[in-house]
């Protein structure tokens, strides 16, 4: 049996304040916009592969990208003209270490209980960027990129080349103009105990054997119990 109804797919939304990656929290959707509110920053000790795309803009990418700037009350960088070459790109940043990030969640205590309690909370799973000079720059000499949390909780872009640490670097004076997140499905162990299963794209399905709601995989652990 398939999960509950599951939100609309979407792809990247305007971010209506900062939002960093790999952050939990709640999307609040009203008529004319979505925003998101982080509730828990988790600590990624052990580097979070991540998957970095340079892409060229779109009219609609320079649309979301325009749309951004006036929500953060920025000034547009970025010049977007059709009919001229080379046209502009921007970063697209997603993780690509799920098995990394849902270790990391089931072990964070706080962050965990308040995913147990929360079945419509979201993880940042992608950003969209416009890279500063020195992220751009570094990024082309990389060839691996990881996201790692320091004991303040912030976060940091490790970049790699040839298995050697050649900058971190954070998103100071890079744009952000795009997030994406993702969900969660949740599971029960064999000593009947529930945890993260996997993280898949916000509005797809859980499979069979995993649920989108905590809540509800635990009354039927407590209640398949007393059946006992």
């Amino acid at each position: 049996m398939s999960c509950s109804t599951l939100p609309q797919k979407q792809d990247y939304y305007t971010p209506l304040s900062y939002t960093e990656l790999g952050v939990v929290g709640k999307k609040q959707k009203s008529v004319h916009k979505t925003d998101f509110t982080t509730i828990g920053i988790p600590t990624y000790e052990n580097k979070i592969r991540l998957r970095i795309v340079e892409k060229v803009f779109t009219k609609t990418t320079f649309q979301k990208y325009k749309k951004a700037s006036v929500h953060k009350n920025e000034n547009s960088t970025i010049v977007f003209n059709d009919s001229i070459q080379p046209k502009p790109t921007y970063l697209n940043i997603e993780i690509e270490d799920k098995v990394g990030v849902v270790e990391t969640l089931n072990k964070q205590i706080s962050i965990f209980n308040y995913l147990k309690r929360s079945p419509r909370a979201t993880l940042v799973s992608g950003l969209q960027i416009t890279p500063s000079t020195i992220f751009a720059s570094t990024f082309k000499k990389a060839d691996a990129v990881y996201l790692q949390t320091d004991t303040h909780t912030k976060q940091w872009f490790v970049f790699y080349n040839k298995g050697r640490v050649i900058a971190k670097l954070d998103l100071a004076k890079s744009s952000l103009f795009g997030y994406k997140l993702a969900s969660f499905c949740w599971e029960a162990t064999s000593r009947r105990k529930i945890r993260i299963a996997t993280i898949v794209e916000e509005g797809s399905i859980c499979t069979s054997m995993t649920k989108r709601n905590p809540e509800k995989l635990e009354q039927e652990l407590t209640k398949s119990s007393f059946e006992f």
